[in-house]
């Protein structure tokens, strides 16, 4: 139910209400939600300006922008909503008093209203204000906002062309994370995010390059020099490699439709929106980063169909922290894969908003992706194919979605099969405490595992991906390593632009609307 729908059942007793009273009403409600605004802002710049050094920060800092701000936010959201409701209520109360004969003229209607304010404005806020906005409280409206894909895209297209130029010049965190906004738009404005991406990391690899020309500033013992000037160089090569690709996305080389660092999100797009006629949405699995991107290596699949099938646009994911091969964040994790999987349902929703909604669409989940790609589809989100690459599952109560296809390939041997249908207590967190004599262990379990597997009892065709053991396993259930690393590569190749050409024609037919092979 969208905002206006809510706000019809909502509001339906307030017939007759005061006009007065409802806007001294949203009044109030609007200064609560900017208040919640303020407090995230304000943590999230306190916290940002704090020293905090090791894993423990980098942990925390990681939580807040994933976790606990976006609670604050959605709670600013809903108050915003609410806002809208009464502004417009009040609005119409006072038009029919006017057409009445009962109450003053001058009353903007319903029609004006876009996104929580009138037309041209967004949440009350008018172009000149959001192009003077820093970027973090743009990052916050967009995420508020993005709550409604309807409403903000019907905001975007009451603005003239000069006002939605200069936004995407000014207030590119805002547009080039809104849901709704159309995807070249977003593309625009995230290229001007990348171009003041590069400049940060040039004036840091400037002072990378002073340290490293003199030894002197690194550290006073060889040991610790060594260490420090091999982790300089590790940052340079990371920061050059970023940029290189950042600057693809600058030149128009590489489409960003979403782009922000500090939330570890970026989405590509690959292809033409305006053209295309079917959607390929590619979830990549565990371990996935930004640095995955710059490569191209995540991607190189995509790029492959996207080439093979003429007006196919391709989005390739990472809408958030990937699922990663450690305690915090494991792929056996259903949570995480839940909030990923909500995320991944809103894109679409916002996608749909901009003129996607009948467009076919595949998608294909590799690994971990896969729980992501289901969990997404538990969260409201529909395609027309589904593909599991080796993937790892689905959540107990997921339930294939009527006229959608499911398909599955996994490798011969793939390391993901031992951990298919596990489902159970995991170990979670491991703290070490007490004293050298009398040391002490504390493990924390939590539920973890997806039960379900891509299998035809749950609704799948499995297809032969063409990818066997090179090796027979003569071992049993003790495999040489050779065996081990052969399917580890293997679970990598099955989602790589180097497959098989049984997985590379499968996934082709189903973006021209055929059936693949043995299906």
């Amino acid at each position: 139910m969208h905002a206006a729908q809510k706000g019809e059942s909502f509001m339906a007793g307030f017939v007759g209400a005061d006009v007065a009273e409802l806007r001294a009403f949203a009044k109030l409600v609007d200064t609560a939600s900017r208040q919640l605004d303020d407090t995230a802002i304000g943590l999230t710049a306190t916290l940002t300006g704090t020293p905090w050094l090791g894993p423990d920060g980098s942990e925390f800092t990681s939580r807040w922008n994933s976790q606990h701000k976006p609670v604050l936010t959605r709670a600013s959201g809903s108050l915003q909503g609410l806002v809208a409701i009464l502004v417009k209520n009040a609005d119409d109360q006072q038009a029919t008093s006017s057409d009445a004969g009962g109450g003053a003229g001058g009353a903007h209607g319903s029609g004006g209203e876009r996104a929580g304010g009138h037309s041209g404005e967004l949440g009350g806020k008018s172009v000149d204000d959001l192009s003077d906005m820093s970027a973090d409280k743009l990052r916050d409206l967009a995420e508020k906002y993005s709550k409604d894909p309807d409403a903000a895209h019907a905001w975007w297209e009451s603005l003239t062309p000069a006002e939605q130029a200069r936004l995407i010049k000014d207030a590119p965190e805002l547009v080039g994370g809104l849901d709704g906004v159309p995807a070249l738009d977003r593309v625009d404005a995230n290229a001007n995010i990348a171009g003041d991406q590069i400049d940060a990391n040039d004036a840091r690899i400037k002072e990378i390059e002073r340290e490293l020309a003199d030894p002197s500033s690194i550290a006073l013992s060889s040991i610790s020099a060594a260490n420090d000037t091999q982790a300089l160089l590790n940052e340079l090569k990371a920061l050059q490699s970023e940029n290189k690709y950042l600057q693809e996305a600058v030149d128009g080389d590489v489409q960003l439709y979403t782009y922000d660092k500090d939330a570890d999100r970026i989405v590509e797009m690959i292809g033409n929106p305006e053209t295309a006629t079917q959607q390929l949405t590619w979830i990549p699995g565990t371990a996935t980063t930004m640095e995955s991107f710059y490569g191209h290596g995540v991607q190189g699949l995509s790029e492959v169909l996207a080439g093979r099938v003429p007006d196919t646009v391709a989005f390739v994911m990472k809408d958030g922290t990937y699922p990663q091969w450690d305690l915090a964040r494991p792929p056996s994790d259903t949570s995480l894969a839940g909030d990923l999987g909500a995320t991944q349902a809103q894109f679409q929703s916002g996608l749909e908003a901009s003129g996607f909604a009948s467009m076919p669409n595949t998608a294909v989940g590799h690994s971990a992706g896969l729980a992501i790609l289901t969990a997404s589809e538990t969260a409201g989100a529909h395609y027309t194919n589904v593909v599991s690459l080796s993937g790892i599952g689905m959540a107990g109560g997921w339930e294939p979605d009527k006229g959608t296809g499911y398909y599955d390939y996994t490798s011969g041997g793939d390391a993901i099969l031992p951990v298919r249908g596990v489902n159970g207590l995991l170990p979670s967190d491991i703290d070490f405490g007490g004293s050298i004599l009398d040391p002490s262990v504390s493990i924390t379990f939590e539920r973890a595992g997806f039960p379900l597997t891509p299998s035809e009892e749950n609704g799948f065709s499995v297809l032969d991906s063409g990818i066997d053991y090179a090796i027979p396993p003569l071992f049993g259930l003790f495999p040489v390593p050779s065996l081990v690393m052969e399917s580890v590569d293997h679970h990598s190749l099955i989602a790589s632009s180097d497959t098989s050409a049984e997985v590379r024609n499968g996934l082709i037919n189903l973006l021209t609307g055929k059936r693949p092979t043995g299906s």
